[in-house]
């Protein structure tokens, strides 16, 4: 059987093409475009990495990555998912940056869109 990876993203399109990419990898795809994943339905389904949009969109009221914030939050907080590397793949840019240091507290590693294929597979293989 394949790994199992979990990828997050409000973007039906970059789903499909993290789809291909994972695939074309030797990578089994789960995809989810909302990051308001229950943390029991993660640990039932044990993906081997979580890759994760960093910006998504959601409520006006929410910071577009408070979201991103909260899942890595419970996914690290649940004993049954806090092993599960994570991955977080944005064009934040500057704006991402502003969160280096938290993102290296949660032990979440960052791959900058646009990226190479085979950088971002090398990336997957390192963490899994």
């Amino acid at each position: 059987m394949s790994t199992c990876i979990l990828v997050v993203d409000d973007d039906l399109a970059i789903l499909d093409l993290y789809e291909e990419i994972l695939e074309f990898g030797g990578y089994c795809c789960v995809s989810s475009i909302t990051p308001t994943l229950d943390v029991d339905d993660v640990a039932e389904l044990a993906p081997s990495l979580v890759i994760l949009d960093w910006f998504m969109s959601g409520s006006p009221a929410i910071n577009a990555s408070q979201q991103s914030i909260e899942l890595i939050t419970r996914l690290r907080q649940c004993p049954r998912t806090a092993h599960i590397p994570i991955l977080v793949c944005s064009a934040g840019g500057a704006h991402l940056h502003v969160y280096d240091d938290w993102l290296a507290t949660q032990d979440v590693a960052l791959v900058e869109k646009p990226f190479h294929v085979s950088m971002l597979l090398g990336q997957i293989a390192a963490l899994v």
